[in-house]
């Protein structure tokens, strides 16, 4: 069974300013500071420009890299506003965009964008994104905004959340949700960038950009006389960013796929004589394995089957499959520390009562095994950076999941409660644990570059933290049973 749910999020980028008395909108003057647009304009606009992409559907992709569209030029009266091509560029850290001006004028001279008197002539540049799956029929309403403002030693780039829905939505006041990088200016094209986790790490991005001249007097509305030149015209550019998912299982032997994780097979319909406790991909991601609390092994895509515990009545309760890095193999932990080895698996110690993970090093030839208790064991070529134990920590919840950084050089500790312990070089991006969960944490998984992390907690809710992506949650989701294993790709 796959499930996804759509995450949304809208940029509009506005650089605002108006003219100054007497003075040319298209000359060069002496900087000003740049006088703010009312919310209800902002609103206005973004609402125009929306409903222009209103029925654009998700019809080509670029996965991983850019899109780009030209419009003509001299369809608009005022030459200021005629907008002749734009872009938009994601690669899972960064989200680019860029419009391209027939007759563009400096935003760091010109009064057009600076402001001036208050006679109510304004430059805005626009940017409207949607964020999630790519999907036909992807269209959804906007739910935050970046402000690009005019200035003498930068453009600075605003996002702040939008509150509503639909065509109804509201600016709050208060502080931007999240800050841009410096917009720039250069042979007559105008560009911001921003994390992308300022749009929580998207799957996939539309974008319609747009240049509006507004004759706005302050306090009149709504605007009535404006131009607005979009490109492309009534669509979308539309990018995907690089391949990713996830994967989780329920104690029920139901698995449910997130992002390009392909759904391979589950154990929902099938009698268990022990529910699932762990389920783990196989490294090259194109299958997984569950593990049954009776040592009981089940293998779905490329998984290869290689033993298990099932059949020896041993009495244990496992609680971990670790894949070998070949994936020919696999170690399976029991929570008394017992540790079993098959395929190319190799046997180097066990652990303690209380044990909750085991992690292969990067050669396969060590692991680590984590335990609820927050101490840790090192085996083989595993080296023992630190834990909550060795330091004497205090745990307010259990230690149950852990995960290593590509260098084998650093790991992450997590406990159901959400907290996050961080040793050599894995770093830390946040943590719930000053949060109160509706359900306790299960697993924890590096994101690709290293630089972030996701969280799964037994409901089905998904934390990203850093450059994690999130590809949608179960946490709306009535389960039958709950999630006990999570595995990225």
């Amino acid at each position: 069974m796959t499930l996804r749910r759509v995450a949304i999020a809208l940029i509009s980028t506005v650089a605002i300013a108006t003219a100054a008395a007497g003075g040319s909108a298209g000359a060069a003057q002496p900087a000003a500071t740049p006088r703010p647009l009312p919310p209800a304009a902002v609103q206005q606009l973004t609402n125009l420009l929306a409903h222009r992409a209103a029925s654009s559907t998700f019809a080509s992709s670029s996965t991983g890299g850019s899109a780009a569209a030209s419009d003509p030029t001299g369809d608009v009266i005022d030459t200021r506003g005629d907008a002749s091509g734009a872009s938009v560029a994601y690669d899972g850290h960064a989200i680019t965009l860029s419009l391209r001006l027939a007759h563009p004028t400096n935003p760091h001279t010109d009064p057009f964008w600076l402001g001036g008197n208050g006679n109510g002539e304004f430059g805005l540049i626009e940017w409207v994104l949607y964020s999630g799956p790519p999907t036909k029929g992807f269209f959804q309403f906007p739910s935050a905004i970046a402000l690009l403002s005019g200035g003498s030693t930068n453009l600075s780039v605003d996002f702040i959340p939008i509150k509503g829905g639909g065509y109804g939505f509201s600016i709050p006041p208060g502080p931007p949700q999240c800050r841009g990088t410096v917009g720039s200016y250069a042979n007559g094209t105008y560009t911001i960038s921003a994390p992308s986790n300022c749009l929580r790490n998207p799957v996939g991005i539309r974008a319609s950009a747009g240049m509006a001249v507004v004759n706005y007097a302050f306090g009149d509305l709504p605007i009535t006389n404006q131009q607005v030149d979009s490109v492309p015209n009534a669509g979308t550019l539309d990018v995907v960013g690089p391949p990713g998912g996830y994967l989780l299982g329920a104690a029920d032997g139901g698995a449910f796929t997130f992002g390009t994780v392909a759904f391979r097979g589950s154990l929902g319909n099938v009698h268990l004589a022990s529910p699932v406790a762990n389920i783990a991909s196989t490294p090259s991601g194109r299958g997984y394995f569950m593990l049954g609390r009776d040592g009981g092994v089940f293998a779905f895509g490329d998984a290869r089957f290689v033993g298990s515990e099932a059949t020896l009545a041993s009495g244990a309760q496992f609680v971990s499959i670790t894949p070998t890095p070949s994936g020919h193999g696999y170690w399976l932990l029991a929570a008394d520390g017992s540790v079993f080895a098959f395929g190319d698996a190799r046997f180097h110690g066990r652990g303690g009562a209380g044990a909750v993970a085991l992690v292969a090093t990067p050669t396969g030839n060590g692991y680590w095994i984590a335990h609820a208790q927050g101490a840790l064991d090192a085996r083989g070529d595993a080296t023992n950076l630190g834990s909550p134990g060795a330091s004497g920590l205090s745990l307010h919840a259990p230690i149950v999941s852990m995960a290593r950084t590509a260098s084998g050089h650093g790991y992450w500790l997590a406990s159901t409660d959400g907290g996050v312990f961080t040793y050599g070089d894995a770093a830390f991006h946040g943590s719930t644990g000053a949060l109160r969960l509706r359900s306790p944490m299960v697993g924890i998984a590096p994101s690709a570059s290293g630089r972030g992390y996701t969280m799964v907690a037994a409901d089905g809710g998904v934390f990203v933290f850093g450059d994690g992506r999130f590809f949608g949650s179960l946490g709306q989701v009535h389960l039958t049973q709950p999630i006990v294993g999570f595995a990225a790709q």
